[in-house]
């Protein structure tokens, strides 16, 4: 419900003030839906922190496998996506996975975040470390 004279949304006995950035959405531009290589590419490098040199080469030659196989399809398949969405081909997935799903986001709800305590390879958890705390004072 929306308070007319005061310009706030009344929320279970709540008064919200609406986001005045929200005035600007149809402004901003469309988010691109990047190319198939391009995602191979940066996954790659993501991963080079995480994984050893043997793991690495294993993971990218799968990689060159889904960019030759099904990669072709599903990156049409964002595409049309992104031609039927108001605003961005990930809004929905977006909106469902996150703002959804009531539960600590980086644990329960991120299909990338996995932690396995490995003894062989304890230099995983400070490569980890390392790259979230360069993230975090970007």
């Amino acid at each position: 419900m929306l308070d007319e004279a005061y310009g706030r949304r009344i929320c279970k006995g709540r008064n919200v003030q609406p986001y005045p950035f929200l005035g600007l959405k149809d402004k901003l531009p469309r988010l691109p839906v990047p190319s198939l290589q391009e995602t191979a590419k940066k996954y790659l490098n993501y991963l080079q922190p995480l994984l050893t040199p043997e793991e690495l080469r294993h993971t990218a030659g799968l990689v060159e496998e889904f960019v030759q196989g099904d990669g072709p399809n599903l990156q049409e398949e964002l595409i049309r996506l992104d031609k039927e969405s108001p605003s961005s081909w990930l809004e929905g997935w977006w909106d469902t996975g996150y703002l959804e799903f009531r539960v600590p986001c980086p644990i329960n709800v991120n299909p990338f975040f996995v932690l396995r305590n490995d003894p062989a390879r304890p230099s995983q958890v400070h490569n980890f470390l390392i790259l979230s705390l360069k993230y975090f004072f970007l």
